[in-house]
């Protein structure tokens, strides 16, 4: 994105149990990291009191969000609960990609990758796609043998370093944990 936008001001919206993942993104002065308060949003749902009081709590976290007027905003949750808040905080002239709102509440899918992973994917299936060319495509931005490279701002070293990813996404992938063994 940074590529495609030099200049922009980029902002990211995520979950209170990914924030850390988002560690380093604090280090671009042009980055700003918006952490959606859910278990502040929900406890009143949670226990059972007045609806009206999380609605209320929703409205004053995005309200900050509403008002930057963004240009384009890129949903890469592919969850229908998201559709709606980039719907709340997307203007009538904002760029949308990935899952938002109809005019008349209905999911509206406005990209082809982003329809790709409704019809085909889905949450809990199998994907041909590896999920980084799919946000790649929704956000449409082609990848460089650099965007796999380790971020300078994290302090990691490409020498010495080994991932090893034992699951897949059907059982008949995996390979049994034994056959790891050293």
């Amino acid at each position: 994105l940074r590529r495609r936008n030099p200049q922009a001001e980029i902002h990211i919206l995520v979950r209170q149990r990914f924030q850390e993942a988002m560690q380093g993104f604090g280090d671009d002065p042009k980055v700003k990291v918006h952490v959606l308060p859910t278990a502040h949003i929900l406890e009143p749902v949670i226990a059972d009191q007045d609806d009206e009081v999380s609605l209320a709590r929703l409205q004053e976290f995005l309200q900050p969000l509403r008002a930057l007027q963004f240009e384009e905003i890129i949903n890469l949750s592919f969850s229908p609960v998201s559709s709606y808040l980039v719907d709340d905080i997307a203007g009538e002239s904002t760029v949308v990609r990935g899952y938002t709102r109809q005019s008349d509440g209905y999911l509206a899918i406005p990209d082809d990758s982003s329809a790709y992973f409704f019809a085909q994917v889905g949450t809990g299936r199998s994907n041909r796609y590896h999920l980084t060319d799919i946000f790649a495509a929704v956000a449409a931005v082609e990848l460089q043998d650099n965007d796999f490279s380790c971020p300078q701002t994290t302090g990691c070293q490409r020498h010495h370093q080994i991932v090893i990813h034992l699951g897949a996404s059907q059982t008949q992938k995996i390979y049994p944990a034994e056959m790891w063994q050293t």
